[in-house]
């Protein structure tokens, strides 16, 4: 319900092509596929998993570097990036106070997570009993993101 399919996000053309370089077979597996293979796995008592962390720790740095490189955002998305990119820094030439124009190399990247596992690993997080104040995960005063981010620039920056 809440996802899409990677080639939207990624090249996976390109990446696919990149890993068949090396002369490794790749495909796509559609998530139904894999959700299928998943639950006839944990039904049997010998299941074998796929333990992907185990295999990069054994595997050549410089390789999984590359690959990691190969990864590119497909033509859809690269778009996005541009318009929102482009209008980033119309917003910030037009609201800021000084003489200095806006550019990549003096922005921040915010990224808010607001998935399932985030939610638990919150409630973890919110309910130890140290005597700590630790509300600082969630959005439990249901703020806009903007808000959010605003709150978490530094007072010098805030126009």
């Amino acid at each position: 319900m809440n996802s899409i399919p990677l080639s939207e996000v990624l090249d996976t053309g390109k990446l696919i092509g990149f890993i068949e370089k090396h002369g490794i077979n790749a495909e796509l597996e559609p998530l139904e596929k894999v959700i299928a293979r998943n639950n006839e796995e944990n039904n049997k008592s010998n299941s074998k998993s796929c333990d992907w962390m185990a295999a990069l720790k054994n595997t050549n740095h410089d390789l999984v570097l590359q690959v990691l490189q190969a990864i590119q955002p497909s033509e859809g998305f690269s778009s996005l990036i541009q318009t929102l990119t482009d209008n980033l820094r119309v917003r910030v030439n037009q609201d800021s106070k000084s003489s200095v124009n806006g550019t990549l190399s003096n922005g921040i990247c915010l990224h808010h997570r607001d998935g399932l596992d985030w939610h638990e690993h919150c409630n973890q997080w919110e309910n130890i009993k140290d005597g700590v104040w630790r509300k600082n995960c969630m959005n439990d005063r249901k703020l806009p993101l903007v808000d959010l981010v605003v709150q978490r620039n530094p007072e010098m920056y805030k126009s």
